[in-house]
């Protein structure tokens, strides 16, 4: 009796508890936590693993759910890693102050920009964050699993949001832009691309101009 009554105040107060695995049965595993009791293969853990290295092993785990009358006894594993993550994750957030220098990890690379892995959690690289010039694709300056050292520009806390920037760690080139080219003064660049009104020219500090159609040619 001692022993239910320690598994349903575990269920009930969210306490881990430490359970011996068994065996394998179909879909999961049977574990001993003073009590028979039944991990699901789908609470083992956060990823797919194979069942069979557990058995044999004491893993913690919570209890999900309890009925004595039925002596049935449901744990999870993936509980008490979710919590450990969760933990992890708001000190991590915590920790983050807006303008910090930070490593991390190009996870996922899309259209608007890059999710990079922080060491737990993932902040958000926009497009327009990456460079001070235009960019076509993220894919143009980034690739998975890219390491590379960003600037923190935002924290969400409540909602886990980091917005992370790439291009602020330089010189804003439009800040003198004025000074560097004045009216009249001669410049070098490189046309980036044509369009039908123009073409838009790359200097190599960063700086784009549009030379318009009709100053092209008398």
């Amino acid at each position: 009796a001692q022993i239910w009554e320690r598994i349903e105040r575990a269920e009930k107060e969210g306490v881990v508890l430490t359970a011996r695995v068994l065996e394998i049965v179909r879909g999961g595993l049977t574990v001993d936590v003073g009590v028979r009791g039944f991990l699901p293969g789908s609470l083992v853990d956060v990823r797919q693993v194979n069942p069979a290295d557990w058995v044999g092993k004491d893993v913690e785990c919570k209890v999900i759910k309890v009925n004595r009358r039925r002596q049935n006894v449901v744990v999870s594993r993936r509980a008490v890693l979710e919590e450990i993550e969760k933990n992890q994750k708001r000190r991590l957030l915590d920790g983050l102050k807006v303008g910090d220098l930070v490593r991390g990890t190009v996870k996922n690379i899309l259209d608007y920009g890059a999710f990079v892995d922080l060491g737990g959690v993932d902040g958000l690289l926009h497009i327009s964050d990456m460079a001070w010039k235009r960019l076509e694709h993220p894919k143009a300056l980034f690739q998975p699993n890219q390491e590379i050292e960003i600037m923190v520009l935002g924290v969400d806390v409540e909602k886990e949001r980091i917005s992370l920037g790439y291009k602020q760690k330089t010189r804003d080139p439009w800040v003198d832009v004025e000074t560097r080219y004045p009216k009249g003064a001669r410049a070098k660049g490189k046309v980036i691309s044509v369009k039908d009104f123009g073409a838009i020219i790359g200097f190599e500090d960063g700086n784009e101009g549009l030379a318009h159609i009709s100053d092209m040619s008398w």
